[in-house]
């Protein structure tokens, strides 16, 4: 009977070849059959829900079809995916301009943020920051929520965009809305397949159901529908080349990539993940009305993931199905898969939920109007937990300088093996992990760090707060420099102590290990970006230094004055020293240069500002060199730092003690390496006690 059956099929299917070659078909298989699930993944069949009544169904065309023939495997052709026309969807030129529309009503609360391109056409893809002060980087709890990972999927993305419509609109009426958007950092992505989005939109009539992006595969210089094209959601690092979820074969579906992270719209997401640290996200996609979410690693559970269930099921129960039988199922997972919520849990330490909307990929627009506000409780439930906790959430700061330190942060009653540590952020050492009720144990380590131990952390119904300083195991700040000027050796002046125009300058210093270790061999460099001096020696490698001790080094470095240079004439030092773990310590020193034998200290000359600023660097746009200058009222810890679009840390400027006036440091378009950065828009934080603020700058070439 079974090969009746199967024969009856064959043929059904010859027919259908001859007459629809090229089409793709919803397929449903029977998931009680043997070895179906293994085979979905060995044959790479692209799946798209297994939450719709137990069934599990595939986008297949005539080959997928004839494989699944051939393994044996009882199928049901349920539809044909035909061409259509979706005129009521909106563009991706549509969202852009409705979030900023959004921007310009809302301008306080929003940001509109470039987080990279795409991969074949360049296309921007753009965020939008829901937060008080959005225009500043604030100590906030961070969630990521993201849309179009597949081109055939606008619900996911209309799902984004109602939440920014509720959160927006109801900002000052709603009390919880109101507390979401002042107490959180809500970053939505709604589009983060641009390219593949546009092509889903525009062949409406040719083939509308794409799901990769749009990578010239074969480099032939034209769009290829039957070959190129990656998808997205398996371009994660995350057992990338070991996985059987995703093919190799380009042509395929689902076809993950050249590489790990290939993709520039994939990159994209991890590097601003990395930066910002989001404690939980939802990556919405579309069909089956399932949650999928990861709480296990390598097939077996980990402490967190009773924890993470409850999260998911909480979630789904605020999901009602379209027809309004009940509520959303869960697919919980404990493998490991290319895929972005694999990787942001694995890797990243997030707990994402893949939200699968809808039962259909393209429905009339009302109805997929509907799933998106059916959807909109859950992104609440998620937002509020990320306000409310309960958890231990704090800050891991440097005991010798209160700078932020980026550390692996373990809550050990919630840690096993392969698990990722929640990471701190890098601009204020924050962190923030969910609990249980409890006592709890922590762990901080950082490198060039002691590490440290916290036990009996006590946990309620809410957000438990601790602080963390750790102490460096070494700290190399010169504290002295001593100025060689007489014409003996290599210096060449006038022996009274200051910098005189036509002198040759040997300078030394004196540098202290405050740390608790040993360095190891120290690196100092100097650098000045100045036309009347220049620095015959930059780099001086060290012996390593005990704690509490002191180190005299004399004529380190040696600097030619300009006889033409002009009285009082000012320039900066910029001053860096580090060894192998031990804290790196920057300092901008201001040096003038004397005709006469008068010294005068230009930054104690100033008047004191009456308040904390940070003020436009200039020029804006530069080449290469710019200047920023900032206030202080006050003694304070300074840090300012660079970091480029994908919020990646470029360089740190300062990081000391500095009294109060008015202070400027030159930035000369140089990473920590000291290699120039490319042209683009980059941002400089400056951190001065509690104030903090950011401003954005152009580097053209």
């Amino acid at each position: 009977m079974k090969n009746i059956f199967l024969l009856f099929v064959i043929l059904l299917l010859s027919l259908i070849s001859v007459i629809n070659a090229g089409q793709y078909y919803i397929v449903e298989i029977n998931p009680g059959a043997g070895r179906v699930q293994s085979l979905i993944s060995q044959l790479n069949l692209d799946a798209v829900n297994e939450g719709l009544a137990g069934r599990v169904e595939i986008v297949a065309d005539q080959a997928d079809i004839d494989r699944l023939v051939q393994e044996g495997i009882p199928f049901r052709v349920v539809r044909p995916l035909s061409t259509r026309n979706i005129p009521d969807y909106q563009s991706y030129e549509d969202i852009n301009i409705l979030m900023n529309v959004w921007h310009s009503y809302y301008p306080d609360i929003t940001e509109i943020i470039e987080i990279g391109v795409s991969t074949e056409f360049g296309l921007p893809i753009y965020g939008i920051k829901i937060s008080d002060n959005a225009a500043d980087k604030e100590d906030e709890t961070v969630v990521w929520i993201d849309g179009i990972h597949h081109a055939r999927e606008p619900m996911s993305m209309m799902s984004c965009m109602v939440l920014v419509e509720h959160l927006l609109t109801n900002y000052g009426t709603d009390s919880l809305v109101t507390l979401l958007v002042d107490e959180l950092e809500t970053w939505i992505i709604p589009i983060l397949n641009p390219d593949g989005y546009k092509y889903f939109i525009e062949s409406t009539t040719y083939n509308p159901w794409w799901r990769k992006n749009q990578r010239d595969n074969n480099s032939n210089g034209q769009f290829d529908y039957n070959y190129d094209g990656v998808d997205l959601n398996r371009n994660y690092d995350c057992n990338w080349q070991n996985s059987s979820s995703g093919s190799s074969d380009p042509g395929n579906w689902t076809y993950k990539g050249p590489a790990p992270f290939s993709e520039t719209e994939v990159l994209a997401k991890k590097y601003w993940v990395e930066y910002l640290r989001p404690i939980t996200g939802i990556t919405y996609h579309s069909y089956g009305e399932i949650i999928y979410y990861k709480s296990g690693i390598g097939g077996y559970s980990v402490p967190e993931t009773d924890l993470i269930n409850a999260f998911a099921q909480q979630m789904a129960q605020c999901l009602p199905q379209l027809d309004g039988s009940g509520s959303y199922t869960l697919g919980e997972s404990w493998g490991e898969a290319p895929m972005s919520y694999y990787w942001m849990y694995q890797k990243a330490g997030v707990w994402e939920m893949l939200v699968e909307t809808g039962i259909e990929f393209v429905p009339e627009f009302s109805t997929a109007q509907q799933v998106a506000y059916d959807n909109l409780n859950g992104a609440l439930y998620v937002l509020e937990r990320s306000l409310n906790g309960p958890g231990i959430r704090g800050h891991v700061a440097s005991a010798f300088d209160s700078s932020a330190v980026q550390a692996q942060v373990k809550i050990l009653e919630y840690w096993d093996t392969g698990m990722a540590p929640r990471l701190t952020e890098p601009t204020f050492g924050g962190f923030n992990r969910f609990t249980g009720n409890g006592y709890f144990n922590l762990v901080v380590s950082a490198e060039g760090y002691e590490s440290t131990t916290v036990n009996n952390v006590v946990v309620g119904d809410a957000w438990t707060e601790i602080e963390l300083n750790p102490d460096p195991l070494s700290i190399l700040p010169i504290t002295t420099f001593i100025i060689d000027d007489d014409s003996i050796g290599a210096s060449l002046g006038n022996d009274n102590g200051q910098w005189n125009s036509g002198e040759r300058i040997e300078l030394g210093f004196e540098m202290t290990n405050s740390g608790v270790q040993v360095s190891n061999e120290i690196i100092v460099r100097i650098q000045i970006d100045d036309p009347y001096i220049m620095l015959v020696d930059s780099v001086q490698v060290l012996l390593p230094i005990e704690p509490d001790s002191i180190r005299e080094v004399l004529d380190a470095f040696i600097f030619d004055i300009s006889a033409d240079c002009p009285d009082q004439h000012q320039f900066d030092l910029r001053v860096s020293t580090s060894d192998s773990f031990g804290v790196p310590w920057e300092s901008v020193v201001g040096i003038t240069v004397y005709n006469s034998l008068v010294a005068t200290d230009y930054e104690n000359r100033a008047a004191i500002p009456v308040e904390f600023a940070l003020h436009r660097n200039y020029p804006n746009p530069f080449n290469p060199v710019t200047t920023i200058t900032y206030d202080l009222p006050e003694q304070a810890d300074v840090q300012l730092t660079i970091y480029d679009l994908l919020g990646r840390q470029i360089k740190t400027l300062v990081r000391q003690h500095q009294n109060a006036g008015q202070h400027l440091i030159i930035w000369d378009a140089t990473n920590l390496s000291d290699e120039s950065v490319s042209a683009g828009i980059y941002f400089y934080y400056l951190r001065a006690g509690d104030f903090t603020a950011t401003s954005k700058m152009l580097l053209l070439k």
